[in-house]
């Protein structure tokens, strides 16, 4: 079973605009939880936009 980073990044990748903007309020809740799995996410993301909402 997928855990809540797991879950917020297959919501911030959809195409879905309201699915995307929950994924990333589901991470923003609990960011504090996985400072080190953003930092590893950014640095293999090549989506832009997505790169930007991880360093905020």
């Amino acid at each position: 079973m997928p855990g809540t980073f797991e879950t917020a990044m297959r919501m911030m990748r959809r195409h879905n605009p309201q699915i995307r903007e929950d994924g990333f309020q589901l991470l923003l809740a609990e960011v504090t939880e996985h400072v080190e799995a953003l930092g590893a996410e950014f640095e293999r993301e090549t989506d832009s936009g997505l790169r930007c909402w991880l360093l905020e």
